[in-house]
């Protein structure tokens, strides 16, 4: 009994050793692995930002026209001011988005002045509004357009207009 307890012994305390070690070298390459991470880190301290927007997830992946249904076009039919917003809302700073360009700053002004009219007509429109839907549109538009003028990407602007620009060729 007494060489069993004994050989028990040291072989359990040769494995917990062993096991030290495994232990001992994990540690060690994960802290190699870090390190360099680290030094990457410190080598590009660059930064992006990132927008989430808040909803559901297979509905934001959609275009925002896509998710036009006849019971949000009658919604903007039965209100005059409604339909005029949205109206508005359709039309760019040109008659063509593709052709858009902010190259110049005088273009730039005049795109960031239509902007902030966008801005207040999308405002209004979710005031007026109780379809969540055409609050979702907007709420979108508004925060593309929010986008374009902090990235200064026109890309933003000609989204937010398009998606009003086909839910007002469906309402005609």
């Amino acid at each position: 009994m007494s060489r069993f307890v004994k050989g028990t012994s040291i072989l359990g305390i040769a494995l917990l050793g062993f096991g030290v070690w495994q232990l001992t070298e994990m540690d060690r390459e994960n802290h190699g692995e870090a390190e360099s991470a680290q030094t990457i880190i410190q080598q590009d301290q660059s930064y992006e930002k990132v927008f989430i927007e808040q909803g559901n997830e297979e509905e934001e992946n959609r275009p925002d026209y896509e998710r036009v249904d006849n019971q949000m076009l009658r919604t903007i039919e039965d209100n005059d001011e409604m339909k005029e917003l949205v109206s508005g809302l359709g039309k760019g700073v040109t008659e063509d988005l593709n052709d858009l360009e902010a190259e110049t700053e005088e273009q730039w002004k005049t795109i960031e002045e239509d902007t902030k009219q966008k801005k207040q007509m999308l405002k209004r429109l979710i005031e007026l509004t109780d379809d969540k839907k055409i609050e979702q549109i907007a709420s979108s538009a508004e925060a593309k357009l929010d986008r374009m003028m902090e990235d200064k990407k026109i890309d933003f602007y000609k989204e937010a207009v398009l998606s009003f620009q086909l839910i007002s060729e469906r309402l005609s």
